[in-house]
């Protein structure tokens, strides 16, 4: 087990970096305000969104990414002012 652990390490960091790329690009979605973790395939996604569809874009995105298996969301919707 402890042989595969550097193997997940890249392939969590090439996941983060893909999933935070697309929410750069993505209009309704900021990526400064969402963080994302990702342990063995597992995400997590914090922060603040707009909307709660903007919560469900967030996740679609992250299970999107190479490499992920599941992501949950701590999410918060605070609207724009």
């Amino acid at each position: 087990l402890h042989d595969a652990l550097p193997i997940y390490a890249a392939s969590d960091a090439r996941a983060v970096t893909e999933i935070k790329a697309k929410y750069a690009v993505d209009s309704t979605l900021s990526a400064w305000s969402i963080s994302v973790g990702c342990t063995q395939g597992h995400v997590t996604l914090s922060g603040t969104v707009s909307s709660p569809d903007d919560i469900g874009r967030a996740v679609a995105i992250a299970l999107d990414a190479d490499g992920v298996r599941d992501a949950t969301s701590n999410l918060v919707v605070k609207p724009k002012s």
